[in-house]
Order: C-alpha cells, then sequence, then structure tokens
C-alpha cells in the first residue's frame, strides 16, 4: 500500500461528517497479484472497538489487475454512516482472500464533524448515536386510516 487519500463530498479531507459522500482511494505497488485482488477495511473507534469490517468480496466487487504492477483501488460511501465527535481509525487489509500481503493497523483516521443529519430542531445525543440510519420514516394510524 503506497498512498491512501481520503474525501468528503469530493474534497480532498480528513474530515468526514454523516450524510457526506465519503470516498477513499489506495495506490498499490503490486508483485504479487493479478487476479482474486482483495482489500479489506475496518472502521474503529478511539477504543479500538471496530464497527464494521469489511472486503470487496462481502460487497460482490472484484479487483483484477490483468497483471499491472501498480493500480489503485477506491471504495465509496454514497452516505456517511458514522456520527459523532472524535476520531475514526481505519484498518486496511491487503491480499488475495487467504493471505494478507499486507495490513496497516490506524492506515489513515477521520476526524468526525457533528451535523444535524436529520435535519431537525432535536440533534440525536451524539454519544448515543454512532450510526445514523438512513430513510427513516414514521407513520400514524387514527381510527384505522393510515395518515401520511
Amino acid at each position: 500500500i503506497h498512498t491512501i487519500r481520503t474525501y468528503c463530498d469530493g474534497r480532498l479531507s480528513t474530515t468526514v461528517y454523516p450524510g457526506c459522500q465519503f470516498r477513499f482511494d489506495v495506490s498499490i505497488e503490486n508483485y504479487t497479484l493479478s487476479r482474486n485482488v482483495m482489500l479489506g477495511f475496518v472502521v474503529k473507534d478511539n477504543l479500538d472497538r471496530p464497527f464494521v469490517a469489511l472486503n470487496n468480496h462481502h460487497l460482490n466487487i472484484e479487483f483484477n489487475t490483468d497483471g499491472a504492477p501498480d493500480f489503485g483501488l477506491s471504495y465509496k460511501m454514497g452516505c456517511f454512516p458514522f456520527s459523532g465527535n472524535g476520531r475514526l481509525y481505519i484498518d486496511l487489509y491487503f491480499g488475495d482472500g487467504i493471505t494478507d500481503y499486507e495490513v496497516l493497523r490506524n492506515a489513515f483516521h477521520l476526524e468526525l464533524q457533528p451535523a444535524n443529519f436529520y435535519h431537525s430542531a432535536a440533534i440525536p445525543d451524539q454519544n448515543l448515536n454512532m450510526i445514523v440510519l438512513n430513510d427513516v420514516t414514521g407513520e400514524i394510524k387514527l381510527s384505522g386510516v393510515l395518515k401520511y
């Protein structure tokens, strides 16, 4: 793993907020793999507790380099799902699904910036709401008839 770049809403940044369009790019010098390339990531809090651990096979994404010695890989999140104050740390795992050729613990970090993701008068407690739920709706049923 050569370089890592992080983007929030298309801008190069290590500061993110809930709901932003997030992307991270990893450039890799590769002398081993041409097929079955796997890049995994683990998102952790400042106490080293993992929130999520995924790789491209979990996401049904196939990375094949066709023998290229250098290449880049990207992951995108259309709606950044984490909230709160503080920092998130990301571990990276590069390998072939059987062997990890390189593991970078705390490969990069993200500064969380609070935001009113739900666009309401009451922002949820940042210490209790570390995951943002997208597309949550509610309804009320009066006299057996649904009102929207």
